[in-house]
């Protein structure tokens, strides 16, 4: 009876450390999965956003230079030395700037001033680079203020005549309200899931949204940042700070309002501007899902609908969400890349479909090759067309390649997992069968 009686407070001592053990191994498990998890989210995260801002920079690249290149038309055509004497001359460059819609015009001397020709009399915040960059005879953003004390973005570009002592003009400056540059780039279009600031190097504000109500960002961050990266907010702005005065990229995690969000800042190409990025963890967490579930669709559209059809479902639903989303310059690229994409998934298919996994991810990983390529060329092609060039603006879109080539990954994975799953079920193989 005792020996009995032992045996079974030996097993039950037994089961009670076995389970004591699972449960400590699997919760173990589970916190370092979900350590991994977190882990990889930030580091593509990290990457989405350097795309995304790559994206936004390139567009305000675009839509600056297209403005500068009106400006540079209106110099060559318009600006002589006699105009300072000639009215008509005057009233054919306004005439020529409204046209353009630009909401101020003047003409920028040597001392820093304005000769105002219409609109309201204009002041530059920080005289001293844009001044600089005249006398370089060099195109500059800038940012300044009206008569009024509103916020205007300044163009200026060199005059084609040399600076005189009775006229002493350095440059042709248009103004165009703030909310241009905001609503061109849709900043705050998806303002729950991604937003935007521009900064100068001190941190004061050209653009930001309407609930940043300080004057200077660095002030917000003092004000609302708990920690930066684990650290504290003073050092983080150090941190930026010194980035910016490097004129290069920085990344950051910080917490504001209890919840984690994502920075990311690069500089504005004509400017003494700087880009700051902002996404909130969670919505980071969504749409890294939710960009791997698009590149899914396409490859598993083209799996089975075929090549002609998978390309029009490919091509038009991802230019839709383009569109939509605030980027219709990237509306044909995607249209024709996300086509080629299915078209090229698709072909191998047919061929492939016989030699099971291994001929799966050949054709998943072939369809992502017209994609990453696509996007960089692109790109590239987007910053030339507003007046650079190409073989500069291929190495700066070349930035982009390895964001592209993680979403790749994962899209080229999950499809091929799917398809495995799917071709499984008799419906299925049913409903298609050249699956």
């Amino acid at each position: 009876m005792k020996e009995r009686n032992k045996t079974t407070r030996f097993l039950k001592i037994s089961l009670a450390l076995i389970l004591v053990f699972s449960v400590s191994i699997f919760s173990a498990l589970a916190i370092f999965l979900n350590q991994q998890s977190a882990k990889t989210i930030h580091e593509v995260g990290r990457m989405y956003m350097s795309t995304t801002s790559e994206q936004i920079a390139m567009h305000f690249e675009t839509t600056m230079n297209l403005r500068l290149s009106q400006m540079e038309v209106l110099v060559s055509t318009v600006v002589t030395e006699s105009i300072h004497q000639d009215e008509e001359q005057k009233e054919i460059l306004i005439q020529n700037a409204q046209a353009r819609g630009f909401d101020h015009l003047a003409f920028y001397r040597m001392d820093g001033t304005f000769e105002t020709l219409y609109g309201s009399p204009l002041h530059v915040t920080d005289p001293e680079p844009f001044l600089n960059s005249m006398h370089n005879r060099e195109s500059k953003v800038a940012i300044g203020t009206d008569e009024a004390g509103n916020s205007v973005i300044l163009l200026g570009v060199p005059a084609g005549h040399t600076p005189t002592p009775e006229h002493s003009c350095v440059a042709l400056v248009a103004g165009l309200p703030v909310s241009y540059i905001s609503e061109t780039l849709s900043l705050n279009e998806n303002a729950e899931h991604i937003y935007s600031f521009i900064i100068r190097q001190d941190g004061s504000f050209v653009i930001r949204t309407s609930d940043a109500t300080r004057e200077n960002y660095f002030d917000r961050v003092r004000s609302l940042y708990e920690s930066v990266d684990g650290e504290d907010p003073e050092r983080y702005i150090e941190n930026l700070s010194q980035a910016m005065e490097k004129q290069e990229d920085y990344a950051a995690e910080f917490v504001i309002y209890g919840d984690s969000r994502q920075i990311y800042c690069t500089k504005l190409t004509q400017s003494e501007w700087y880009l700051l990025t902002f996404m909130p963890y969670k919505a980071l967490d969504r749409i890294v899902t939710g960009t791997t579930t698009r590149w899914t669709a396409v490859l598993l559209g083209a799996y089975f609908l075929g090549p002609a059809y998978g390309a029009l479902a490919g091509g038009i639903g991802p230019a839709l969400a383009d569109l939509l989303g605030g980027y219709p310059m990237y509306v044909p690229g995607t249209l024709l890349i996300k086509a080629v994409m299915a078209v090229t998934a698709g072909l191998l298919y047919r061929l492939l479909r016989r030699r099971g996994l291994p001929g799966v991810i050949v054709c998943g990983a072939a369809g992502e090759v017209p994609m990453v390529l696509g996007y960089w060329l692109y790109d590239a092609l987007l910053v030339s067309a507003g007046g650079g060039a190409f073989g500069s603006a291929l190495a700066g879109a070349a930035a982009g390649i390895p964001s592209n080539l993680a979403q790749a990954a994962f899209g080229a994975a999950a499809s091929t997992l799917l398809l495995a799953a799917l071709r499984r079920s008799g419906y299925v193989r049913r409903t298609f069968p050249n699956l």
